[in-house]
């Protein structure tokens, strides 16, 4: 029940979820394991609250990196370091928050 509260309390205006690295992939439409490395299951649905969907890959991906990020009508520069094990993308007719070398 606590996917479907926190759904809720977002659609009624009462609370604002930020999500970082697994829990930002849960935020979004979909998340596909074609190669099992998270569960048997080969796409669970996510809880719909960002336009996204990711797919996992086999590979371990760390790596320092730079992008812009876009928010509020701005664009600003930012460095990180990206630890992850696949690829989220906006889903059509969405543009991505950060675009990171050339990627989003």
């Amino acid at each position: 029940g606590l996917a479907s509260r926190i759904v809720s309390l977002v659609n009624e205006g009462k609370a604002r979820v930020v999500g970082l690295c697994g829990g930002y992939q849960m935020l979004g439409a979909v998340i596909r394991d074609p190669y099992g490395v998270e569960t048997p299951l080969p796409e669970v649905k996510g809880l719909g609250l960002l336009p996204i969907e990711t797919t996992l890959e086999r590979t371990k991906i760390t790596i320092r990196t730079e992008g812009m990020l876009t928010w509020a009508g701005e664009r600003f520069s930012v460095q990180g370091y990206e630890i992850h094990m696949g690829r989220s993308a906006p889903l059509p007719g969405y543009a991505p928050l950060i675009e990171a070398d050339g990627r989003h």
